[in-house]
């Protein structure tokens, strides 16, 4: 795969494990306090771009070899989560690869 899109990035713990795998990563979050924290921590030698992006609002522009978030959904209102889910999936490239990591419930 050559790229890949993470919605909901904050602070991007899960990019650095899919820049073992991939060539290139967006990382996105619709708060800018994680976008600039991100940006700020960034190396030069991470081949990464992060962006600003809601995903109910669109989906993230470009195409994708796979999209993936690890704890969105359960922030995303009742009712929306199938809006992100199909924007997610639009977001995709030809080799179709939605992974969405969703955290246990604490007891």
């Amino acid at each position: 795969m050559k790229n890949a899109v993470e919605i909901g990035c904050a602070d991007a713990f899960g990019m650095l494990i899919v820049l073992q795998e991939v060539g290139y990563v967006v990382a996105t979050d619709f708060d800018p306090m994680f976008v600039q924290d991100v940006s700020k921590r960034c190396d030069e030698g991470w081949p990464i771009d992060v962006r600003l992006h809601d995903i109910l609002e669109k989906q993230a522009s470009g195409a994708f070899g796979g999209v993936y978030s690890l704890d969105v959904l359960e922030h995303i209102y009742q009712g929306k989560e199938n809006q992100q889910e199909t924007r997610n999936s639009k977001g995709a490239g030809v080799h179709r690869s939605v992974f969405h990591y969703i955290s246990p419930k604490a007891p």
